[in-house]
């Protein structure tokens, strides 16, 4: 059948943390009740932080969490010490997630596996 998919990608500008909760607001805003989305960018933020927490309490689910993936760091590229880009899905379930060095970029790719029931 059909399957209707949402893609975006995002690169949250720095700022203050009520200038990045600005911008998702907007974004989540576009999307609102899309009940299939890939969302893939650099968030700028840890996974401990507001912006991130808020994607989840959206709905949005982090194939690294629900694969048991416990560091999945991205920056800088070579040696990553630290999470700022992800991949996560609305919708979907995720099989394989993994960060890949590249020259492409300052922080390493994101690539995911998903499957949709």
């Amino acid at each position: 059948g059909n399957r209707r998919v949402l893609i975006l990608g995002i690169h949250l500008n720095p700022g203050t943390e009520q200038e990045r909760l600005n911008q998702l607001a907007s974004i989540l805003s576009i999307i609102r009740d899309e009940p299939q989305i890939i969302l893939a960018g650099d968030l700028g933020a840890t996974p401990n932080d507001i912006v991130y927490q808020q994607l989840l309490a959206s709905g949005f689910t982090d194939p690294d969490t629900v694969l048991g993936i416990e560091r999945g760091y991205t920056a800088p590229s070579r040696n990553p010490v630290v999470r700022y880009d992800y991949v996560l899905l609305r919708g979907g379930i995720p099989i394989d997630s993994r960060q890949v060095d590249s020259t492409a970029s300052d922080h390493r790719l994101v690539v995911i596996e998903v499957g949709w029931p």
